[in-house]
């Protein structure tokens, strides 16, 4: 029987978040431990999770932050209380997947087979019952940190990656122990990224094709969010790429023409268009000068942003959606 916990980051999806929680506890092989971090939660998960702590008191632990930490701070926190508890094997979560019952099953399969391997993940399935590639990534170039999404027919069998996302990870106490917590000054956005970088450069990572989730999110628009993965994109070349020089510059020729597409197809008024491109700007200024953290002009509760067009006028523009 594997001995694990399960750290589960939430924020406003109630729904979602205890259907994940209804195929947690209906696993083959159940955790230990489901360790729910609810960053601030504006809806009704609180009452929920507490009516839950209150059924399942042994099984359940309920966290909920003073303010949004992001997944990454989310995660961090988790995984430190997830740490000083007595678990051999923590796993990562998401409260947008659903987990088919013999999930970790498979997974305690695979451990017992891989003795050396310190890091598992399973497959993500989207809605439509199609593999969702881009959870499952290769690294093609270290200079460059070029990645390519696994390609559905590899998940016929079991195989190695180098980056993933945080939906449905499993990962050894000791490897967290040995390469520290996710970076919570991102926030938002490749904060995944980054934790595999470091993993990858202790462990193996193995994909346990066999083993489900299946991911019920439905992509909304968040403008706010391309200001972290611009700058957290930055940071990561910075820290990680073999050659930084060239990255940057590809980089960030990139993103000035993916702002400038953006300014040119939306069909939108022009103080919208100095919004996006001020994301821009501020995303690519900031990664280069090494700041994190959140920003509280991106944010998920942002009600305003001020815009400065010139030394003299200032607007008041409504929330990136």
């Amino acid at each position: 029987m594997l001995n694990y916990a399960v750290v589960l980051v939430t924020y406003n999806q109630q729904e979602k978040l205890l259907a994940c929680l209804e195929s947690l506890q209906h696993q083959n092989c159940p955790a230990k431990r489901i360790i729910v971090v609810d960053n601030g939660s504006t809806d009704d998960t609180g009452v929920a999770m507490l009516n839950l702590v209150q059924k399942y008191p042994e099984q359940i632990q309920y966290v909920r932050l003073a303010t949004n930490r992001g997944c990454a701070g989310g995660f961090h926190k988790g995984l430190r209380l997830a740490q000083q508890q007595n678990f051999k094997w923590i796993a990562l979560s998401t409260d947008d997947i659903t987990y088919q019952s013999d999930f970790f099953n498979l997974l305690a399969q695979a451990v017992h087979k891989n003795p050396t391997v310190q890091c598992f993940s399973g497959s993500v399935y989207q809605s439509d019952g199609t593999v969702e590639t881009s959870q499952r990534r290769k690294l093609l170039n270290h200079a460059t940190l070029t990645q390519k999404d696994i390609a559905a027919k590899r998940y016929s069998n079991e195989f190695y990656l180098d980056l993933f996302t945080f939906r449905g990870i499993l990962l050894k106490r000791e490897l967290i122990q040995d390469i520290g917590l996710p970076n919570q000054a991102y926030f938002t956005q490749h904060t995944d990224t980054e934790y595999a970088l470091r993993i990858r450069k202790r462990t193996k990572i193995l994909n346990v094709s066999k083993a489900i989730v299946h991911h019920t999110n439905i992509a909304e628009p968040n403008d706010w969010k391309n200001y972290y993965f611009v700058r957290n994109q930055i940071l990561v070349c910075k820290q990680y790429s073999s050659s930084k020089l060239f990255y940057l510059t590809i980089l960030l020729g990139s993103s000035l023409k993916k702002g400038l597409g953006i300014l040119l197809k939306r069909k939108t008024d022009w103080l919208d268009k100095s919004t996006i491109w001020h994301l821009y700007w501020d995303s690519l200024r900031d990664g280069l000068l090494g700041k994190t953290g959140p920003n509280d002009r991106y944010s998920p509760t942002i009600t305003s942003y001020q815009v400065n067009l010139t030394n003299e006028q200032k607007f008041t523009h409504k929330k990136l959606v």
